[in-house]
């Protein structure tokens, strides 16, 4: 609804969730003799004519007629909107709605400007169409509520910063007094432990020797053959036909030792520079792995056998892993009656066949780094 001093035929119109709302009020003067309801009728087909006639709506589409007006007229526009089927009518009267709606009415009020500021409550922006006293009250509804809502916000700041400042003051006092427990009952115990404390010959200095003595003992020389071992049966994994027994891991101090405990270190006096070059290999250390199997399926042919326990050392050798690779046992165990190339006419069941086998040993030596961690 707007005021009658808003000229032409769209008096106010606004775009609401993809639908054209026109507001219009149809003024009644008092030497007015016609029939109104006929007047408000054929102006709302005006109005419907001329939308369509700009190409605004479409012929077909449905309109909806909301229609505020007094008691006078009331009962007469319900009459005639029930007979109009073309349009969709919701009239009402114009006193129920502002108590429905619970609208505060102000002295010397303009009847559309009081329409507009409940509308107006409802909206974020006002209509261009507005007159400047119905957008003062707009502006002042929407000042009022943003006053509001930023009261809210800082009560709800005040209250949070509140709170948190309470938490952390509790967990600082809570803080303050487990720490002070905490210190009572070391100096407790430090004093337990100086009045029973035993005197003792050792310097600092020594101590710290002995420390970093016991740390150098289990960074080198304790060591796991985790290593060697993964190193080793991942070689011996590339040749499907071996198969292992039995593999040791021992670690010494001589490339020649069989036994960790059984390594034997002559002392010699030291001459000249080859003497000095000797005393320095004294301080190497070995990794030594002694891996003992058989050839799977072996059918006596020890040709092969020899053949692919060379191509082991041989691949070893290349990978530059170890420093020595030796072959102590090699499947060679030749009778007079046997030759090296397997025999096609041995019987598989004949006893011999069954206890011919191909037996290796391969040493392999490697020296560990000491300078690594």
């Amino acid at each position: 609804l707007v005021s009658q001093q808003v000229p032409s035929n769209l008096r106010q119109s606004v775009f609401l969730d993809g639908k054209l709302i026109l507001s219009r009020l149809v003024p009644i003067a008092s030497f007015y003799q016609g029939e109104y309801t006929n007047d408000v009728i054929r102006d709302i087909e005006g109005t419907q004519r001329y939308l369509v006639s700009q190409r605004i709506i479409d012929r077909n589409d449905v309109i909806s007629v909301q229609i505020l007006c007094n008691e006078r007229h009331y009962e007469k526009l319900k009459i005639k909107s029930e007979e109009d089927v073309v349009f969709d009518y919701n009239i009402q009267n114009i006193n129920d709605f502002i108590k429905k709606q619970k609208i505060e009415v102000v002295e010397e009020q303009d009847f559309s400007s009081l329409i507009f500021c409940s509308q107006a409550c409802r909206k974020t922006f006002p209509n261009h169409y507005a007159r400047y006293p119905e957008k003062k009250y707009f502006y002042h509804y929407i000042t009022s509520l943003g006053t509001k809502i930023a009261g809210v916000i800082l009560l709800a700041s005040s209250i949070g910063l509140l709170s948190i400042s309470l938490a952390k003051g509790f967990l600082y006092e809570s803080s303050v007094t487990e720490m002070m427990l905490l210190q009572q009952k070391y100096e407790s115990k430090f004093n337990q432990l100086n009045e029973q404390k035993i005197d003792s010959d050792i310097s600092t200095t020594n101590m710290k020797n002995v420390v970093q003595t016991v740390d150098k003992l289990k960074k080198t020389y304790l060591r796991s053959p985790r290593e060697m071992m993964a190193m080793v049966s991942q070689d011996i994994s590339l040749f499907n036909e071996m198969r292992v027994n039995e593999l040791d891991w021992i670690l010494a101090t001589d490339v020649a030792a069989t036994d960790a405990d059984g390594q034997k270190v002559k002392e010699t006096k030291p001459r000249g520079r080859k003497s000095r070059r000797n005393s320095k290999r004294k301080n190497k250390l070995y990794e030594i792995v002694t891996v003992s199997g058989n050839l799977l399926n072996f059918d006596g042919d020890y040709r092969y056998a020899l053949s692919l326990i060379n191509d082991v050392e041989n691949t070893m050798t290349v990978s530059d892993k170890y420093d020595l690779v030796q072959v102590l046992k090699r499947p060679l165990n030749i009778e007079s009656n046997e030759s090296l190339s397997g025999d096609v006419n041995v019987k598989v069941n004949s006893k011999g066949a069954l206890n011919k086998k191909a037996e290796f040993t391969i040493r392999v030596v490697r020296e560990v780094n000491l300078g690594a961690k």
